[in-house]
């Protein structure tokens, strides 16, 4: 797909006091149609979830994503190893196939900070170039990502200039790390906006306590009326209030479509703690443990998903599993379905939400959407 024009169609001033906010709204017009922003993609791992459940119901595929960390192990079989690097193309293949009536759909393949630790230039380039090429456009795709690549920010500039296409043939998009120098990403993002472009901008989210000089930085772009920035790898929960993190993202910092951290895979729980466990709630966007999500007078998890009638298939399928969740607590397949459940209801009720957001935005009252949920508990957006 073709990034078309992105365009900053609504704003909401920076508030002078508590709660501090950063709330605007793009179009983002692509070959395969309109979407608008702040939105939530639903990457690979939420799709997997799905399918462990398994569930008829489709999810959300406005805009997907999919961020591929890969250490030495997995680029060396990529490499190198006839077997694996076809396994990794299968893999893309399936994602881009499943998600091929997305508006928009980025994928990111990522090396791992050792790895580029141990590389030189050279290598860091020859290996994105690879990428590129490769697991992107022999399979299909004309919007190219290249990941971050930790380069000095001479060799950053160039090596832009020299990847840099938008025509009507390719885009392409850049990743960086909100974890990187502030004075280099500051350089590099003035450098991509004297480009005067319609670009989205990936950045690798790192938590804000963390990187303030960045996330200042970030917030410097605000205006730019040309610019979307993409927050990928976000914690699934801002620890400080159990809020969900790509919500607080969206609102208190300056990112415009969030995504979910993705690891190698899902983590198992040897031990089978049912508790941790944790759902999503779409009322107060609380992130809260299964026994108090299941236990509460006001949730109805089923009713959550808003499963159509006559999807029974589905109906009688989370009936069993909510009715018999505490088998999760002794039958480890039962667990995993149970995780696979909570993620996928996640999936299903988080990113529509978006989409009252954006409303929110345009008739100038996101302070009600903060004060009604628990975005305001969250330390970057709350008032003292």
């Amino acid at each position: 797909m073709i990034i078309e024009d992105v365009k900053l169609i609504d704003r909401i001033d920076v508030p002078k006091s508590a709660p501090f906010h950063h709330s605007r709204v793009f179009r983002i017009i692509t070959d395969n149609g309109v979407i608008y922003t702040p939105h939530k993609t639903t990457n690979r791992l939420e799709y997997n979830a799905r399918s462990g459940v398994p569930l008829l119901k489709t999810l959300p595929s406005e805009i997907t994503s999919d961020f591929k960390l890969l250490d030495s192990k997995n680029i060396d079989g990529f490499l190198n190893d006839g077997k694996k690097a076809t396994h990794l193309i299968n893999i893309v293949k399936q994602f881009n196939d499943i998600t091929r009536r997305s508006v928009l759909r980025i994928s990111i393949f990522q090396p791992t900070s050792d790895v580029l630790r141990g590389w030189t230039k050279t290598e860091k380039i020859k290996f994105a170039e690879i990428q590129a090429e490769f697991l992107q456009s022999r399979v299909g795709s004309n919007l190219i990502t290249y990941p971050f690549l930790d380069l000095g920010i001479s060799d950053y500039i160039e090596f832009i200039d020299n990847h840099h296409i938008r025509d009507e043939n390719q885009s392409t998009i850049f990743t960086f790390d909100m974890g990187m120098d502030p004075t280099n990403l500051k350089k590099i993002l003035d450098y991509m906006q004297s480009k005067d472009e319609p670009m989205i901008i990936a950045l690798i989210h790192r938590p804000w306590a963390n990187t303030i000089p960045q996330h200042i930085i970030l917030n410097s772009y605000f205006n730019n009326e040309k610019i979307v920035f993409f927050g990928c790898q976000i914690e699934r929960k801002d620890r400080d209030s159990d809020t969900s993190n790509p919500h607080a993202v969206a609102i208190g910092a300056n990112f415009d479509i969030v995504a979910l951290k993705q690891s190698h895979g899902f983590s198992t729980n040897k031990d089978l703690i049912l508790n941790k466990i944790n759902f999503f709630s779409p009322h107060s966007l609380l992130i809260d443990n299964v026994e108090n999500t299941l236990n509460d007078p006001s949730r109805d998890i089923i009713r959550e998903f808003q499963i159509p009638v006559d999807n029974y298939l589905d109906l009688i399928h989370l009936h069993r599993i909510i009715k018999g969740y505490k088998g999760a607590e002794v039958h480890p397949k039962k667990y995993q379905i149970l995780f696979y459940l909570a993620r996928a209801h996640e999936a299903m009720t988080s990113t529509p939400i978006f989409t009252r957001i954006v409303e929110r935005i345009v008739q100038k009252n996101i302070i009600q959407h903060i004060n009604d949920t628990h975005l305001r508990f969250v330390p970057m957006i709350r008032g003292f």
